[in-house]
């Protein structure tokens, strides 16, 4: 911005007034008081002509309050906008946490399910391991796959073979998985006297 100061000089022998421009920042006119001697300075506004060499531009009041309210407008969408992220910044954590709940559900139907599969096979394989040795209840052979199955099946039944060679089973074969002890005679003794004396 460019304001230009013209100054009138008053000379006094040749009564001759020259105007010089310089460039300041305060609009004056320096005129002399022919009667005091003395200079005045006088402030006027700048025209808009004044203001870089052309003429401002002016605006009513209504094309003012069009300006306005369009800035207006574009703020309140803008934050209408914002809102809108915001609500789906929101639904799109409640899909992921409702995601992640679907999800260890899921998995533990699958792992339930393995178990399932796993104790339905091992189910078949005892039932297998059993009729091959001649165990009637397969429920009481342990194990995690049809070798340990089998093992235990052939220590059951080495063991029902040497409890009958020692007379310890009597009334049921080894091939049920149940033994009963025979009992001794002393057994019967400490029963009565256990009865008598209480």
């Amino acid at each position: 911005m460019r304001i230009v100061i013209r100054m009138a000089v008053h000379s006094p022998t040749s009564g001759v007034v020259k105007q010089n421009q310089h460039p300041r920042s305060i609009m004056a006119d320096d005129t002399q008081n022919p009667g005091d001697g003395r200079q005045e300075a006088t402030q006027h506004s700048p025209t808009p002509k004044d203001v870089n060499g052309s003429r401002a531009k002016t605006f009513t009041q209504e094309e003012v309050d069009h300006i306005v309210n369009e800035r207006l407008s574009r703020e309140r969408s803008g934050k209408s906008d914002y809102e809108a992220l915001k609500s789906r910044a929101g639904d799109a954590d409640e899909l992921q946490s409702k995601l992640d709940k679907a999800l260890q559900e899921n998995e533990k139907l699958r792992s339930e399910a393995e178990k399932a599969e796993h104790e339905k096979e091992l189910s078949a394989i005892r039932a297998s391991v059993a009729s091959r040795h001649g165990i009637t209840d397969p429920s009481v052979l342990v194990g995690d796959d049809e070798k340990q199955i089998g093992e235990y099946a052939e220590k059951l039944m080495k063991m029902f073979a040497d409890m009958r060679s020692r007379g310890t089973v009597a009334e049921q074969s080894a091939r049920t998985g149940q033994a009963r002890a025979r009992r001794s005679s002393r057994d019967d003794f400490a029963d009565a006297m256990r009865n008598t004396l209480l």
